[in-house]
């Protein structure tokens, strides 16, 4: 299974004078789930999102280089957020991880989150 999202914008106006605040972007995110012998106990999924950015209105006096609230620096990295979990001992067995008895596992996740 593999789900792909391009670009998803959503703008949060003011109460009372419907003027944007913020806008709130997500763009080149993925999810995967992969079963390695076919059984659900050995699973593996992944997901990637490339850019979570939150930003404040051009609309004041806010300088464009202040605007971004949350998001990537432009050409630092590839994505925001990524992360793996795995379900059962075939799938945890393939990955290479120190200071980890892998015979007492059978659930493991990893995340990294990009400066």
């Amino acid at each position: 299974v593999l789900a792909k999202l391009g670009t998803f914008e959503m703008s949060l106006n003011a109460s009372d004078d419907d003027l944007p605040l913020f806008k709130l972007t997500m763009s080149d995110s993925k999810v995967s789930q992969n079963s390695v012998t076919g059984a659900e106990a050995n699973s593996e999924f992944t997901f990637e999102l490339g850019d979570f950015r939150v930003e404040s209105s051009n609309n004041g006096d806010t300088l464009e280089s202040y605007r971004i609230i949350l998001g990537l620096v432009p050409g630092s990295s590839s994505s925001l957020l990524s992360g793996k979990y795995c379900i059962g001992q075939d799938v945890i067995q393939s990955y290479k991880v120190s200071d980890l008895d892998k015979s007492k596992c059978i659930k493991y996740a990893e995340f990294c989150l990009s400066p």
